[in-house]
């Protein structure tokens, strides 16, 4: 797997920092809309965790990612995030395995559903 560029950001728009202007002697804002991890793996490379303010964030993600990676790749995608797998199947995934995530004592989420395109696998618990 090829070594990722530098992280990026972009500044933040007055609507993103509440609506007001900084004050000129302010810093610039930063804020983190979306990130993907990747790792090789065993039998393919594999993508994620993925997470991602909207679905154009983790499609851009997604996208840079596939043009710097060869070969056989899996990303376990959730299953909600139906546009993401629409620009998936066009790229021509194909469904090759299922995965259930499990909690154990609690019925609630470590995780934010909205935001959680793919998860890092099940490797990885």
């Amino acid at each position: 797997m090829p070594q990722p560029s530098a992280p990026t950001a972009a500044p933040c728009s007055q609507a993103c920092a509440g609506g007001s202007p900084r004050p000129s002697s302010s810093p610039c804002a930063y804020r983190i809309v979306g990130f993907l991890l990747g790792r090789d793996g065993g039998l393919a490379a594999h993508i994620g965790p993925l997470i991602a303010d909207d679905d154009a964030i983790a499609g851009a993600l997604v996208a840079r990612a596939l043009d710097g990676i060869e070969g056989p790749l899996f990303i376990d995608l959730a299953d909600s995030k139906r546009e993401l797998r629409s620009v998936l199947d066009a790229r021509g995934f194909t469904a090759a395995r299922p995965f259930t995530r499990m909690l154990c004592g609690s019925s609630a989420r470590f995780d934010d559903a909205a935001r959680t395109f793919a998860v890092v696998g099940p490797e990885f618990g």
